[in-house]
């Protein structure tokens, strides 16, 4: 992810803060990339949360680690919240997949809903509760942001590579 810029950070975009972020579900809560780490090539255990309880209503999240958790944990406690199939979940910015999302035939959430909010959570509750078969939304509420799910971080990944290819070779 990091290699093809989906995850990562660059003095060039978003203030030059880091973007990106992936997680996965352990027992009934999950794990999360801290907060600013999608530039880091290798991870250690101080580079993770752990996400034990949260309350999308009322915007809260508890978490258990070194670092602060990502500003996207309750975008991805919502899938969790809805799915018992997610397993994991990665989210991502991709301009290319992000601006062409309706052509690729990807769901998305209101432009409204900003990033890290109980409004976005309750779209992406809304969206993957609805079973939608290719594990993909984009959120137009947060510039570039895609988000994937699946049985594993593989069939997570596979989907938003997938669709990044389908945009370069379609040009769409």
């Amino acid at each position: 992810m990091i290699a093809l810029g989906l995850v990562g950070q660059d003095t060039e975009r978003y203030g030059g803060l880091g973007f990106g972020n992936l997680s996965s579900r352990i027992g009934t809560g999950f794990i999360v990339t801290a907060s600013q780490t999608g530039h880091l090539p290798d991870l250690s255990s101080g580079d993770f949360s752990e996400i034990v309880e949260w309350n999308i209503d009322r915007n809260f999240v508890y978490a258990r680690g070194e670092s602060k958790p990502s500003s996207e944990s309750l975008t991805h406690a919502a899938v969790y919240q809805v799915s018992d199939i997610a397993r994991s979940v990665i989210h991502v910015h991709s301009p290319l997949i992000w601006s062409n999302g309706d052509k690729l035939g990807i769901p998305s959430t209101d432009w409204r809903s900003a990033y890290g909010t109980p409004e976005m959570a309750e779209e992406v509750m809304q969206i993957v509760g609805n079973n939608v078969p290719n594990g993909v939304l984009v959120m137009k509420g947060h510039e570039d942001g895609v988000l994937s799910w699946g049985d594993s971080l593989a069939v997570a990944g596979n989907r938003l590579l997938h669709l990044l290819s389908e945009a370069r070779l379609n040009k769409v």
